[in-house]
């Protein structure tokens, strides 16, 4: 057992090494290994001290029969882990977002997903839920990410596309706003006190935080629009008096 744990240390230092190797490949290689050098080690134990082999038939069939009856969830744990590891569907450092949590995957473990939060909580997700419930994965094929920024002016502006302009030149002063993908301000509608806008603008890192960004973005507006004298709507009521 001491030989296969050296072993096992030896190969996992050096996949971590493997800069060619995929985070997800160096996981599935290293949880097989995790299985079989400790199995192998038993056998060969098991075999050096006369034990017979054959009887480990009937403990094998008692452990289908645990299985059966109550080890469903485990073992299905321990199959798809196998699964999310082989299809690259999630792997370490993919930012994750799992029933309105955000955050990203910093380990996969055998039985479950451990995912940090960006309120520095680790969630621990079994395996299973993946497979059954799915996972909203921000980063699989592309780590850029849109973000919307909504933001209203007043009824004074005469040139809203002016007001375009600003927002887009705004976000692009925020380092986290990448220019390859140029944002985009669409002016939304017309509300009650001003008129709407939705500025949306692309980052590369979502594991950094997506409501931080956004706060960039709207200090660069509100700067950007007080030096051009734009201003921003607050609710207004008139209220007329009639002599009856």
């Amino acid at each position: 057992f001491w030989l296969a744990s050296l072993v096992g240390r030896t190969v996992n230092s050096q996949l971590e090494k493997a800069e060619e190797l995929s985070p997800a490949f160096r996981a599935l290689i290293a949880k097989i290994l995790g299985f079989v050098l400790p199995a192998a080690a038993l056998l060969v134990a098991l075999q050096l001290t006369g034990f017979n082999i054959a009887t480990l038939a009937i403990f094998s069939g008692a452990v289908g029969i645990g299985v059966g009856l109550g080890l469903q969830k485990t073992v299905a744990n321990f199959a798809a882990g196998f699964t999310l590891l082989a299809d690259k569907s999630i792997k370490p450092g993919d930012a994750l977002e799992i029933d309105g949590t955000f955050g990203w995957v910093t380990s996969m473990q055998s039985r479950y997903v451990s995912i940090r939060t960006r309120y520095g909580i680790e969630m621990l997700i079994p395996n299973e839920r993946f497979i059954v419930e799915g996972v909203i994965n921000w980063s699989k094929s592309d780590r850029a990410v849109r973000v919307h920024a909504t933001f209203g002016v007043a009824y004074g502006i005469e040139d809203v596309e002016l007001v375009q302009q600003i927002a887009i030149e705004a976000a692009l002063k925020v380092g986290r706003v990448i220019a390859d993908k140029t944002p985009a301000c669409n002016l939304m509608g017309y509300g009650d006190s001003a008129i709407d806008f939705d500025l949306r603008f692309w980052i590369l890192d979502p594991e950094n935080g997506l409501a931080n960004v956004r706060s960039e973005v709207y200090v660069a507006l509100w700067k950007a629009f007080k030096a051009h004298h734009v201003e921003f709507p607050f609710p207004q009521l008139d209220v007329h008096v009639k002599d009856m």
